[in-house]
Formats: C-alpha cells, structure tokens, sequence
C-alpha cells in the first residue's frame, strides 16, 4: 500500500468566526435605529430572515406608516441594505430583508 508524506503549512490566519444565531441591528436610512433583530443563519438566496424582532411596533410602523421599505441590517459590523418584507401568517407576523446585490 502506497503511502503519502503530510507536510504541515505554517499558521494560517484565522477569520473571526460568527456564530449564529446572533443579534443584528435594523437601522433606517439616515442610520436611526429601529430594531434589534436575532439572525438563525447567514444570508440565503438573497434573504436575511429575522427570528425574532425586538421592537416590532418600530418596523410596523416603518414599514406601514411611513411607508418606507429600504433600510440597513448591521451585523458583526458590516452593513447590508435592502428591502424589507413582511407577513402575517397563521397568527404571526414573519419579517426578512430582501438583499440588494
């Protein structure tokens, strides 16, 4: 049977790891705080769904009083924007923010 030599490489940076879930912040466009949000996971298929919303009443009215869909997420420091979108179903209302690529 054949054998093979692993040679080790010397360190390798290290990336600071995000563990999810984790809480982001829900700003609007002049970067006014509306919401702290708990993330499940990463960014998937364009969508960042929201678990849990801190103050639902702030995005309820952002998004049904004044109209306004476009905001910010912050998470781990870096910011996304993108559209938020909301539903109410079967007794609960579910929020997620669609990307802007």
């Amino acid at each position: 049977m054949p054998s093979t030599t692993i040679r080790h490489q010397g360190a390798q940076p290290a990336a600071p790891p995000t563990t999810w879930p984790c809480v982001a912040t829900v700003l609007d466009l002049d970067a006014a705080s509306l919401s702290e949000v708990d993330e499940l996971c990463p960014p998937h298929d364009g969508r960042l769904s929201f678990s849990d919303v801190h103050e639902p009443a702030a995005l309820l009215n952002y998004y049904f009083g004044s109209g306004e869909r476009w905001l910010m997420v912050r998470i781990d420091g870096a910011t996304v924007q993108g559209w938020l979108e909301t539903r109410y179903d079967g007794g609960q209302r579910s929020w997620w923010m669609e990307i802007d690529a």
